[in-house]
């Protein structure tokens, strides 16, 4: 007799349609199939079994349905009758392959906050380089306005020079 409802045995989606039987449910204990098939002494076989699955390499990546997880080629050769499970040897543990998926979402983590950062840099220099050629540089027009300044300087020297230059030669001529 089995502990778990058929329906859980044989539902792709089984932790939905768990639900123990109704002999268990209504206290008859001794109904537990906790040992070898047949046997109902809850000798821990299966427990033991169960334990082991800790240390079983799959090749978990390929395991897609119950039956993959049965098998000899994908994942694990269990054999619930005689109580004995064959592991393959290229796989990893479920802990294994749990860190290793951990450490490679932490790694693409850092890469796409590194790449992110990147392009923030890039896009600032672009912004830099464009408002170089594009924009109005204050240094820029400080020293053209400073220029400016000195020539229009210069320009009213030179303006007054020839005024006073003709103001000797017209009123030192009248004079004269």
């Amino acid at each position: 007799m089995a502990t778990f409802d058929a329906i859980a045995e044989t539902s792709d989606v089984a932790a939905k349609d768990l639900k123990l039987v109704d002999d268990i449910k209504n206290g008859k204990l001794d109904k537990i199939n906790a040992g070898k098939t047949g046997s109902y002494s809850g000798n821990g076989e299966r427990a033991l079994l169960v334990g082991q699955l800790r240390n079983t390499r799959f090749n978990i990546a390929e395991l897609k349905s119950r039956d993959d997880f049965k098998s000899k080629d994908k994942g694990v050769n269990l054999d619930l009758v005689n109580l004995k499970m064959t592991s393959n040897a290229s796989g990893s543990t479920i802990e294994g392959y749990y860190k290793g998926t951990i450490s490679e979402l932490g790694v693409s983590n850092q890469e796409a906050k590194r790449m992110v950062k990147n392009q923030e840099n890039l896009v600032d220099q672009l912004v830099i380089r464009r408002e170089s050629v594009s924009g109005v540089s204050i240094d820029e027009e400080m020293t053209n306005m400073l220029q400016f300044q000195r020539a229009y300087e210069a320009n009213a020297k030179m303006i007054s020079v020839i005024d006073q230059l003709l103001d000797v030669v017209v009123n030192g001529l009248l004079r004269r």
